[in-house]
């Protein structure tokens, strides 16, 4: 199941509706909807028991970008905001590097902020690391990949367990 502000169920793309990123999607016969205030009360509330978002950047502490770059046009500012100051769990799901090549996962964003302290888990390309009180801590890389190469692509410090440095 998707869970996304403004609707439950699974969503495709096509020209009927937008979802909450205004991107064009239809319902399928699985999918419910509910008004935006309902919405926004699920997540104020306290009701979410987790978000999935992609982020621009996320900081050593848990803060997250993913609103806005200075000088692009918004298209809407969403309900990112609400949802990391509302949600028990924050999962980012993103590339670890820009396409520039650059890291995403720093020491401090230098895009302004969605949220501070509120990743626990941040996905990637390359691996996966957990975000709490004591900082970063990588949990799982992807197959293939080396300590080094997380190492060489992340712009932030972090903990790794001995069994995954070998198991690179």
């Amino acid at each position: 199941m998707t869970i996304m502000s403004g609707g439950f169920g699974l969503w495709m793309l096509l020209e009927s509706r937008q979802n909450a990123g205004k991107q064009a999607i239809t319902a399928l016969p699985t999918s419910s909807f509910f008004s935006s205030a309902d919405s926004f009360a699920m997540i104020r509330g306290g009701h979410i028991d987790m978000a999935v978002l992609g982020a621009m950047e996320v900081s050593e502490g848990g803060g997250i970008a993913n609103w806005t770059i200075p000088g692009k046009t918004v298209t809407g500012l969403g309900g990112a905001m609400d949802l990391v100051a509302g949600v028990k769990r924050l999962a980012v799901v993103m590339d670890h590097a820009n396409k520039a090549g650059a890291p995403k996962i720093l020491r401090d964003c230098t895009l302004p902020l969605t949220g501070r302290a509120c990743v626990d888990l941040i996905i990637t390309d390359l691996c996966a690391m957990a975000s709490d009180k004591l900082g970063l801590r990588l949990v799982e890389q992807a197959p293939g990949v080396s300590l080094d190469e997380v190492l060489e692509n992340t712009g932030a410090c972090f903990t790794a367990d001995r069994a995954l440095e070998r198991a690179a």
